[in-house]
């Protein structure tokens, strides 16, 4: 085979010990081999294996846990999906391309995994929010409509809005069904020369000249590359330096009953994030016929600081989010009636980490989104698996981990 356009002469048939080359034997003869072995069965990883996969790749992808799990960074049935957004890093590229891969899975797996409802922002008219979002549509040229508070109340009562607030809306957003998408996106993976291991964490990446070897707790898979993908499993795969820049957080997802269910549906109710003053959420239609899923925006915090609340909400926290519930809403019963806490993977700088990591040549990263994968996941699956191929394409160069080295 050749890898990056040269010859690759592949390891022995045992067990690598060291990095940088040092190969021992074991008792117990590698069984398996694959081109790329992706690790993490989750937003990333299902989303990397599927686009290595159609290019041809045979691709090994090993998860810790079950795909999909309830505790995972997927769960929680949806995330929003939108082309605007705050700030002025450069997402365009990645953001359009990840909306093309999201429109590729509906048409190739024959499902809407991705759905196409409208996203509405609201905040105060001259407040810094909304300032940051129409700076952000004209300069990526996203289509958008700015809406009065007027034009609020009469095209989604279901908000309630204050004089001093307006809205832009942005047709081309929408939410994506999160387990949904990445059973899909493996279930197309496995149509090409790909497999899912479950129930199989890592213990060790080790490269040499020649390749990779991916030791499991079941046994050991041999490749040309590995992409580690693996959440807030994957600090331990890393070396110091990019471990040392990464914080497993505990993300919050909350919803509430729906006095007019039909009022919420994704046909009536686009996506949403809300700010004025004191009170912040961000949130997606109802998918169960009867409650609205609302959360508390920028609320993410350590894992260590929660040692009694990592999957439940604190007391505070559901007073907060049942007091914006009924400052937000029309219709909806401020009671939280089901709650999830996430672990996510935040950098220092809230900027992922995709790409090679610094001093190696086959071993790649996708992780710490800081809260903000799953929407761009799509895309980035496409741009690294470009990559790999050694295809035209360009990773954000604020993405690269070398710049913790």
């Amino acid at each position: 085979m050749k890898w990056k356009g040269r010859a690759v002469t592949t390891l022995p048939m045992g067990l690598v010990g060291t990095r940088l080359g040092d190969v021992f034997r074991k008792d117990i003869c590698m069984r398996e081999y694959a081109d790329i072995v992706v690790i993490g069965g989750g937003t990333m990883g299902s989303m990397i294996s599927w686009r290595l996969s159609v290019r041809g790749f045979s691709v090994t992808c090993i998860e810790s846990h079950s795909v999909a799990h309830s505790r995972s960074a997927v769960a929680g049935d949806s995330r929003l999906f939108r082309k605007s957004y705050r700030g002025a890093t450069e997402l365009r590229a990645v953001l359009s391309t990840a909306q093309e891969q999201w429109m590729n899975l509906n048409s190739s797996a024959g499902e809407e995994v991705f759905v196409n409802c409208g996203g509405l922002y609201i905040g105060h008219s001259e407040g810094r929010y909304l300032t940051e979002l129409a700076a952000c549509c004209s300069r990526d040229e996203v289509d958008h409509e700015v809406l009065t508070a007027a034009e609020v109340h009469r095209r989604f009562p279901q908000h309630r809005v204050g004089d001093h607030e307006s809205a832009l809306f942005e047709p081309s957003a929408g939410f994506i069904r999160t387990e949904r998408a990445v059973h899909a996106a493996f279930g197309l993976a496995k149509q090409g020369d790909a497999k899912v291991i479950s129930g199989t964490p890592a213990t060790s990446v080790l490269e040499s000249e020649s390749g990779v070897v991916v030791n499991h707790t079941d046994g050991s898979i041999q490749a040309d590359a590995v992409v580690i993908a693996a959440g807030v499993g994957s600090p331990e795969l890393l070396p110091d330096h990019l471990r040392s820049s990464l914080e497993a957080r505990r993300e919050i997802l909350t919803w509430f009953p729906t006095l007019k269910p039909t009022a919420f549906e994704p046909s009536a109710f686009p996506i949403f994030v809300h700010i004025d003053g004191e009170f912040s959420a961000y949130g997606a239609p109802a998918l169960d016929g009867s409650t609205l899923k609302s959360t508390l925006d920028d609320r993410a915090r350590s894992i260590k600081e929660l040692p009694n609340h990592r999957h439940t909400l604190t007391p505070d926290e559901i007073r907060e989010s049942e007091a914006t519930a009924a400052r937000f809403f029309n219709d909806v019963h401020p009671q939280v009636s089901r709650q999830e806490c996430l672990a996510d993977l935040y950098t220092q700088d809230g900027q992922a980490l995709v790409g090679l990591v610094p001093d190696t040549q086959r071993t790649y990263v996708s992780t710490g989104f800081s809260g903000a994968g799953f929407k761009m996941s799509a895309g980035v699956g496409e741009l690294l698996a470009g990559t790999i191929a050694s295809e035209d394409v360009h990773l954000p160069d604020f993405w690269d981990p070398a710049r913790f080295g």
